[in-house]
């Protein structure tokens, strides 16, 4: 009465339609309808083509943004894990913008390249890392240095519709040699024709992290070893690192004497009987920080245009990542047949890196094997932005060992960082014209380019480079990609065709610059010009790929379904009447619900309410790295691993 309307209640469940009833009505016995919507989802799979799941040979698997959302991952490949099954994601490290690796069909190839391609409104994007190139000339470069990103992190879930991942060969054969380890299929928010007025939509987030999980440590002796027959206390000073020394209760500060790396000397209970007792410190716990992550977002729909900022602290002191990214997404219907479509996508990102792994600047390492009885901050408060915790006052480092053998860890948070400057934009247009109502004709044009800066080194004193050493490394990456598609969807009788044929040309130009400087002149000044000797090299590498292919899948009675790939690669990594590769593929599907239900077996829709049978065959494999079938020239380097070569 008086205009209000009566409450009412919903009941849903996934793939069911939902049915809403007045709340006075009778609830005891309410019967859910299958929605043959959900049935026939819809998927993108190849070139960005949309298919019905169910005609589908092969696996494939849903994310939707929403999900990804939940996890709040900064970077999309770690939202996968566990959301996808027979997935591998492997994050390198806890750090703020660190590296992550995903992985589909196992380990599968001799060049070590295991990751799937990644494919963003049907353009294919660069996911690469490139590790810190600072380590060139020490040979261990998977051990030392710092951790860089894979360029997918430039990706916002927030701009994430959904994520279809296709796994098998028969799945990824169309888009040919670049998806031998499977694809990551993006499909990002789009307007919608008829929206009505401009729509906002504003999220924030904010989440604090701790370290989880530390390895437990001896808490009874002092550091020191057995010596002259008896077990000793050997300080700093001595410069030796041996953590088995005397019972820290059998040991006292020795008054009135000053010790630049422990306050006071230490020596045993008999020769300062008056002394105060020998305090003991958990580095590692008092090292680590409480991280935090804040992303904030803004958009607006029916086109779209957004706004995404993430900014990371580590619990690393000192360490950071931030990313922005500004997103056009727009479509137009020029006329009833024409249509036009296009996204750009800038992002800026970038932090501050830490040393990482076996690694003389390494902090987990120095955290690891400082004893107890020496405090690494030096009692001083913020230590990561107080000299006095890490330096001692003629300037050479204060750490467990003196001579500078490995790095205190606040030393390195603060005088030996990386810092990187990433700008990348991601765009393409898209016309696709109707030739008649079962005939239309695509052309899409996608660019991928980024540029990435790093800055950093080592500091004087540092235990690596005792010198000090400085670099400098850009790296510029640019792939271009275009495609022209002729889809055809028509039925003929109990039959229905829907086949897609098309030309793909990809152009990727990659260039590095790396300049090095060592033997610095100032502290704390990480600058070219403050190196007395250099050392640089240049990398280029060009790669251009054409590809033709064709997709044709047939249904009968909407219950069998045959589906049959094929695409052919030229490339330029191989020499001319070696380069070409076919890829075919073959997928059958059938789906049983009906055929059971003529049977009169009707499935139990508690247990199974889907029935499919499917199997699939397919071909696929790899080219050359560019310049592998080549004499090329290298800059000669000689080295054992310990010194910095010749």
């Amino acid at each position: 009465t008086g205009g209000v309307k009566k409450p009412q209640i919903s009941f849903s469940f996934i793939g069911m339609k939902t049915v809403t009833l007045p709340y006075d009505a009778d609830l005891t016995a309410v019967r859910l309808e299958e929605d043959s919507k959900v049935l026939s989802e819809v998927i993108v799979s190849g070139m960005a083509i949309e298919k019905e799941k169910a005609r589908l040979g092969y696996a494939v698997q849903n994310v939707t943004g929403e999900e990804l959302l939940r996890s709040r991952e900064p970077n999309v490949v770690n939202a996968l894990n566990g959301k996808v099954a027979g997935v591998q994601v492997i994050s390198s490290a806890g750090t703020p913008g660190a590296s992550s690796t995903i992985r589909i069909r196992g380990t599968n190839s001799i060049t070590q390249n295991f990751q799937p391609l990644f494919v963003v409104d049907g353009i294919p994007i660069d996911n690469s890392e490139y590790s810190s190139a600072q380590e060139r000339d020490n040979n261990v470069p998977f051990t030392q240095g710092i951790n860089n990103s894979n360029r997918a992190v430039d990706l916002s879930s927030d701009d994430i519709e959904n994520i279809t991942v296709l796994k098998g060969p028969a799945a990824t054969a169309l888009y040919g040699i670049r998806a031998a380890n499977g694809a990551i299929i993006i499909t990002t928010k789009k307007g919608k024709f008829g929206a009505g007025k401009p729509q906002f939509s504003f999220n924030v987030g904010y989440s604090v992290e701790e370290v989880n999980k530390l390895p437990e440590f001896q808490n009874k002796y002092a550091q020191g070893r057995f010596r002259d027959g008896y077990v000793r206390y050997r300080g700093p000073q001595t410069g030796e690192g041996w953590s088995w020394g005397p019972l820290i209760d059998t040991l006292r500060y020795a008054p009135g004497t000053e010790n630049p790396y422990t306050g006071q000397d230490i020596v045993g209970q008999s020769f300062a009987p008056d002394g105060a007792p020998v305090k003991t410190y958990q580095n590692p716990k008092n090292f680590f920080v409480l991280g935090s992550t804040r992303t904030a977002g803004t958009e607006r729909t029916n086109y779209v245009f957004s706004v995404n900022n993430l900014s990371q602290k580590g619990v690393i002191p000192l360490s950071s990542f931030e990313r922005t990214s500004l997103r056009l997404n727009s479509e137009f219907k020029l006329t009833d047949k024409l249509s036009l479509m296009g996204s750009v996508n800038y992002v800026n990102s970038g932090g501050v890196r830490m040393q990482q792994g076996s690694n003389l600047s390494g902090i987990m390492l120095a955290l690891t094997r400082s004893p107890i009885t020496f405090d690494n901050s030096g009692g001083v408060d913020k230590p990561w932005s107080n000299p006095a915790a890490y330096l001692l006052p003629d300037g050479s480092q204060r750490s467990y060992r003196a001579g500078g053998i490995y790095d205190n860890p606040y030393f390195s948070v603060a005088r030996n960082q990386t810092r990187d400057n990433v700008d990348r934009i991601i765009s393409f247009g898209q016309l696709k014209y109707e030739l008649t109502n079962y005939l239309s004709a695509t052309y899409r044009l996608g660019i991928d380019y980024y540029s990435d800066v790093r800055r950093g080194g080592y500091d004087i004193s540092s235990a690596a480079y005792p010198s000090g050493r400085t670099f400098e490394d850009k790296l510029n990456n640019a792939d271009i990609t275009s495609d022209l598609i002729l889809s055809f969807n028509k039925k003929f009788g109990d039959f229905e065709v829907v086949a897609n044929g098309g030309h793909n040309f990809f152009d990727s130009q990659f260039g590095r610059v790396y300049s090095q400087g060592d033997g610095l002149t100032v502290p704390n000044f990480q600058s070219l010009s403050n190196a007395s000797s250099y050392l640089a090299y240049q990398t280029n590498a060009w790669v251009r790929r054409y590809g033709i292919y064709a997709d044709v899948n047939v249904g009968y009675k909407g219950r069998y379904y045959l589906n049959v790939t094929g695409r052919n690669d030229w490339t330029s990594t191989l020499t001319k009447g070696n380069n070409s590769f076919f890829y075919p593929s073959v997928g059958l599907s059938y789906l049983l619900n009906e055929d059971l239900k003529d049977l009169g077996v009707v499935p139990n829709d508690n247990i199974l309410s889907f029935w499919k049978l499917k199997a699939s065959w397919a071909q696929v494999g790899r080219d050359a790295p560019p310049y592998s079938t080549y004499t090329v020239y290298g800059q000669p380097l000689v080295n054992d691993g310990y010194t910095n070569g010749i």
